[in-house]
């Protein structure tokens, strides 16, 4: 009994102070970098979405309410649903420029089409990402629709011309 005691009082000698604190805290680090990102992705002014393979993986909250369609109509489901047909030409050439590694501008403007078939503008940035072992899209929508059509080529001057 009494070795058995020498050697508890052993160990515990041999612990450093807080490391049993140090464990927890790191245990917990996960769990809190993941609560910040999301966080800050659901709280986001603007709309961040992943397109892979043309549909959306992951849309935040803004997305959904500058699209204007609820969640459940949204993922998965192809992001060229949502564009206006005169607008679907420049989109699909500007993401298959970015696959192949060119540089050009990456921010411009495009229009949406909500469910009620409303037009809505929208200022678009991308960037080529990996997801989950594929290439996608990560992509920024603001919305700028109250601005109107003039309004968007004036303000967007290197935007292409359209009617």
């Amino acid at each position: 009994m009494a070795a058995k005691k020498k050697q508890e009082d052993k160990e515990i000698k041999s612990r450093k102070p807080g490391s049993e604190t140090k464990k927890k805290v790191a245990a917990a680090a996960p769990q809190q970098s993941e609560d910040r990102y999301r966080t800050l992705v659901e709280k986001a002014f603007e709309g961040i979405i992943v397109i892979r393979d043309g549909e959306i993986v992951f849309a935040n909250p803004r997305a959904y309410a500058i699209i204007g369609y609820p969640r459940d109509q949204v993922a998965p489901r192809a992001f060229m649903d949502f564009i206006h047909p005169d607008d679907a030409e420049i989109l699909t050439g500007n993401y298959l420029r970015r696959l192949k590694g060119e540089q050009f501008e990456e921010t411009y403007t495009i229009r949406l089409v909500d469910q009620k078939g409303d037009i809505k503008w929208a200022q678009i940035s991308t960037s080529l990402i990996n997801w989950e072992g594929k290439p996608a899209t990560l992509t920024f929508l603001t919305d700028i629709h109250k601005l109107g059509g003039q309004a968007c080529d004036a303000y967007f001057p290197h935007r292409h011309n359209r009617a």
